[in-house]
């Protein structure tokens, strides 16, 4: 994208780390800034950890999955942090590995802040090689999260953060905005409704090592990976809410998990008011309106239903899954955003509870279509008062 901030020819070398020196353990962002008194922590929001409700199911298959999370849940929801914060600190350097899509932070020249991005496994290592580091003066907004190069995971992760750096600081303060990858539309769309010009945009995919002068961090703020009722709030906050006009969507999907039988799922469908979106074929603000104006929603598993933020509380959500993925996060997303869930398993033989990425269990196979009985769609349906 040539409106974004060109990189090329602004980098310099750095000798790699001394063989045989070792880093000292990581810090999170708040501990870090808490010790050194260049940083600065601003506090944003005491919350809660809301339990979320069993879903709606027909016939309670797969409801082990869900009953497991909830367990899981209970068990870590003491450790999880209650305060919201944003973290400005000085000096932070961040490597980019495009092979897994993971980013690391370092402050300091070599102190690991351990929290400064989800899914950070496997790019400190980036720190040690002899890669040319581009310097940001100024101030830097940091929108980077690990695979936030997708729809879900920018929206979930990297504008969540955003947003709770965006409630006390005004965007114009900003001289940078750090994100994975400015390629994807979305990014760009995203960046244009906020406001923020895109030359202000540097592409960890164009330059793997930033260094910037003052990097202002917001917390993720979540349940293990789901986004808290917080983060829908500021979510909201970020763009126009748009007019409640009771749609009901039925998200197509193309490829991975794509309902098998769509035209028997759309005769079901039609007859009780629902329309066909393809959310790849909308831009961001469309896609915002679109959902803002929704009373209902059913779809397979896949990115689009993370546009269910922008959807008022109340919002009746069916998922549909293979008896070879069930996941669990757009339940725990429709928790927070306040809104009926209900989920379908598709036909076929469930797998054995076990590790859910053991082969054939029930998260080991991403690709598979889901092959929907219409007759259970319509009873659902029903009983989610559509």
């Amino acid at each position: 994208m040539s409106s974004f901030k060109s990189v090329a020819g602004n980098a310099t070398a750095e000798r790699p780390t001394t063989p045989g020196t070792a880093a000292p353990p990581p810090l999170t962002a708040f501990t870090y800034a808490q010790a050194n008194p260049a940083c600065r922590v601003v506090g944003l929001a005491h919350f809660i950890h809301p339990e979320p409700p069993l879903p709606r199911s027909l016939d309670g298959r797969r409801m082990d999955v869900f009953q497991a999370y909830l367990q899981r849940f209970r068990a870590l929801a003491q450790s999880l942090p209650i305060q919201a914060y944003t973290v400005e600190i000085p000096d932070l350097e961040i490597v980019f590995n495009p092979a897994n899509s993971t980013l690391a932070g370092r402050a300091a020249g070599r102190t690991l802040i351990a929290d400064a991005f989800r899914y950070n496994d496997g790019a400190a290592q980036g720190f040690a090689r002899d890669e040319p580091v581009l310097d940001l003066p100024g101030r830097c907004l940091i929108a980077a999260e690990g695979c936030a190069d997708t729809y879900w995971h920018f929206m979930v992760h990297a504008l969540v953060r955003t947003a709770v750096v965006m409630r006390t600081h005004p965007r114009q303060l900003f001289d940078h905005v750090v994100v994975n990858d400015a390629a994807p539309a979305f990014v760009t769309q995203i960046f244009t409704m906020l406001g923020i010009p895109l030359e202000k945009v540097v592409s960890l995919k164009q330059v793997r090592r930033v260094r910037c002068a003052r990097a202002w961090c917001g917390q993720f703020i979540s349940e293990l990976v789901y986004p808290h009722r917080l983060a829908i709030e500021l979510l909201h906050g970020l763009f126009p809410s748009g007019l409640y006009a009771g749609r009901r969507l039925y998200i197509v999907r193309q490829g991975n998990r794509a309902i098998r039988n769509h035209p028997e799922v759309w005769e079901v469908l039609q007859k009780r008011g629902f329309e066909i979106v393809r959310c790849e074929q909308l831009n961001f603000a469309d896609q915002v309106r679109l959902f803002a104006a929704a009373d209902a929603i059913v779809s397979t598993h896949g990115a689009g239903l993370s546009n269910m933020v922008f959807s008022p509380p109340g919002t009746k959500v069916i998922e549909c899954m293979a008896p070879r993925f069930v996941e669990t996060l757009f339940w725990y997303m429709a928790t927070s955003c306040g809104h009926d869930y209900s989920f379908l398993m598709g036909r076929g033989e469930d797998p054995p509870f076990t590790n859910k990425s053991d082969p054939g269990g029930w998260r080991s196979s991403n690709p598979d279509t889901v092959d929907v009985d219409p007759a259970r769609l319509d009873q659902l349906c029903a009983a989610a008062g559509l």
